[in-house]
C-alpha cells in the first residue's frame, strides 16, 4: 500500500468522527466517511494537510447532500397547489385505493427485504412500526407477492 493511501485509511476513524458530527445519524455519517475517502482516493491531492482537505471535502459532500435531498418537494395531495397528473390525463389516474394498496404491498415487500438482511422478527417490528404478529403476516404477504412477480 502506498503511504497517501495508507494515510487516507488510518484517517478513517477520525473521518467517522467528524461526520458523526455533521450527520447525526450514523448510518448517513459512514456513508459521508466512505464517500470522502473514494473522492480522496480519486484526487489523490499533494496538500500538506490532508485531515483539513478531507474535511473541507466532505463539508462539500454534505452540502451536497442536503440540497439534492431538498431538491424533491413533498406535498400532501389536498395541499397541491399544481395540478395532479390525474387531473390532467384522466384516463392515467389511480385511484387512492390502488395507491394505498401499492403501499402496503411495499411495506410488505420491504420486511421480507429486512428479514432477508438477518433482522428478527422483533427489529422489524421496531423499525417498521408494527407489532410482531404484523411483521409476521406481512413477511408471508410480501413472499407471496415477490414469488408470484417472479413467476410471471
Amino acid at each position: 500500500m502506498k503511504k497517501y493511501e495508507r494515510d487516507v485509511t488510518e484517517m478513517y476513524p477520525w473521518l467517522i468522527a467528524l461526520a458523526t458530527g455533521l450527520c447525526r445519524n450514523r448510518d448517513d455519517a459512514l456513508d459521508l466517511a466512505q464517500d470522502t475517502i473514494c473522492k480522496l482516493l480519486e484526487h489523490r491531492a499533494r496538500t500538506p494537510n490532508l485531515r483539513a482537505y478531507a474535511a473541507t471535502i466532505m463539508r462539500n459532500l454534505r452540502i451536497n447532500g442536503q440540497t439534492h435531498k431538498n431538491c424533491v418537494k413533498m406535498c400532501r395531495l389536498d395541499k397541491c397547489a399544481e395540478p395532479l397528473a390525474s387531473e390532467r390525463h384522466p384516463e392515467r389516474s389511480l385511484t387512492l385505493a390502488s395507491v394505498r394498496k401499492l403501499m402496503r404491498t411495499m411495506k410488505n415487500v420491504q420486511c421480507v427485504m429486512l428479514k432477508a438482511e438477518g433482522y428478527s422478527h422483533k427489529e422489524i417490528a421496531v423499525l417498521m412500526n408494527l407489532d410482531r404478529n404484523g411483521v409476521h403476516n406481512r413477511i408471508d404477504s410480501g413472499r407471496r407477492y415477490l414469488r408470484a412477480m417472479f413467476n410471471r
